[in-house]
Protein backbone atom coordinates (compact mmCIF):
# COMPACT_ATOMS: atom_id res chain seq x y z
CA UNK A 1 0.00 0.00 0.00
CA UNK A 2 1.45 3.35 -1.03
CA UNK A 3 1.84 5.87 1.73
CA UNK A 4 -0.12 9.07 1.47
CA UNK A 5 1.82 12.27 1.91
CA UNK A 6 1.41 13.31 5.52
CA UNK A 7 -0.09 16.67 6.25
CA UNK A 8 0.68 18.85 9.22
CA UNK A 9 -2.71 18.07 10.74
CA UNK A 10 -3.06 15.37 13.36
CA UNK A 11 -5.72 13.21 11.67
CA UNK A 12 -4.87 9.54 11.57
CA UNK A 13 -6.36 7.04 9.11
CA UNK A 14 -9.24 6.22 11.46
CA UNK A 15 -10.23 9.88 11.70
CA UNK A 16 -10.01 10.24 7.93
CA UNK A 17 -12.24 7.18 7.47
CA UNK A 18 -14.80 8.59 9.92
CA UNK A 19 -14.77 11.95 8.15
CA UNK A 20 -15.19 10.29 4.75
CA UNK A 21 -18.09 8.22 6.11
CA UNK A 22 -19.73 11.38 7.48
CA UNK A 23 -19.21 13.12 4.14
CA UNK A 24 -20.89 10.25 2.28
CA UNK A 25 -23.78 10.27 4.75
CA UNK A 26 -24.26 14.03 4.41
CA UNK A 27 -23.99 13.79 0.62
CA UNK A 28 -26.77 11.17 0.65
CA UNK A 29 -28.94 13.37 2.86
CA UNK A 30 -28.28 16.34 0.58
CA UNK A 31 -29.36 14.32 -2.47
CA UNK A 32 -32.59 13.33 -0.69
CA UNK A 33 -33.29 16.95 0.26
CA UNK A 34 -32.65 18.14 -3.31
CA UNK A 35 -34.97 15.45 -4.65
CA UNK A 36 -37.72 16.38 -2.18
CA UNK A 37 -37.26 20.08 -2.99
CA UNK A 38 -37.58 19.38 -6.72
CA UNK A 39 -40.69 17.27 -6.15
CA UNK A 40 -42.17 20.00 -3.94
CA UNK A 41 -41.51 22.63 -6.63
CA UNK A 42 -43.20 20.44 -9.27
CA UNK A 43 -46.24 19.91 -7.04
CA UNK A 44 -46.39 23.62 -6.27
CA UNK A 45 -46.27 24.50 -9.99
CA UNK A 46 -49.05 22.00 -10.73
CA UNK A 47 -51.21 23.39 -7.93
CA UNK A 48 -51.18 26.87 -9.49
CA UNK A 49 -52.27 25.70 -12.94
CA UNK A 50 -55.80 26.71 -14.04
CA UNK A 51 -58.52 24.12 -13.35
CA UNK A 52 -56.30 22.31 -10.88
CA UNK A 53 -58.79 22.69 -8.06
CA UNK A 54 -56.57 25.16 -6.20
CA UNK A 55 -58.42 28.19 -4.84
Amino acid sequence: MAKRPRCSCSFDDRHVELLEEMRRMLQGQNEKIESMYKENQELREKSFLPNSGYK
